[in-house]
């Protein structure tokens, strides 16, 4: 199950891949074998890294920024932020 998780994640990162990794760190061999819990807990950061780096890509491919501006400098907040 760990090396399916992997391989999925290596594919594409995906919610359920997250939640199921969470779901394994309390599992019985997760708890008898700490290497275990530590390759689940590894995979779920991985997982969350992954979905926020998706979620951060495909914000600069839209164009936009946080604020709703297209670009920082039409932003006084942005432009604060990226003359510092």
């Amino acid at each position: 199950m760990l090396r399916h998780v992997e391989h999925a994640l290596l594919q594409s990162a995906d919610e359920t891949l997250l939640e199921l990794a969470e779901s394994r760190l309390s599992c019985f061999w997760s708890d008898v074998m700490p290497a275990i819990q530590a390759r689940w807990a590894l995979i779920a950061a991985a997982a969350e890294v992954l979905l926020q780096a998706d979620r951060v890509a495909k914000t600069l491919m839209s164009g936009s920024m946080l604020c709703g501006t297209r670009w920082p400098e039409n932003c006084a907040t942005c432009s604060k932020m990226t003359s510092t």
